[in-house]
């Protein structure tokens, strides 16, 4: 039962990892998009 409460854990770590990173890549593609319109 412990091993699987810490796997969970880690899977939860792990998803909160993946979904910030996806949040900043598309803030970042934001961002981006907007300085190349600024640039034309």
């Amino acid at each position: 039962m412990d091993g699987r409460r810490r796997f969970t854990h880690c899977a939860r770590l792990r998803h909160e990892g993946i979904v910030s990173a996806a949040r900043d890549l598309t803030v970042e593609s934001r961002l981006h998009r907007q300085s190349k319109q600024r640039l034309v």
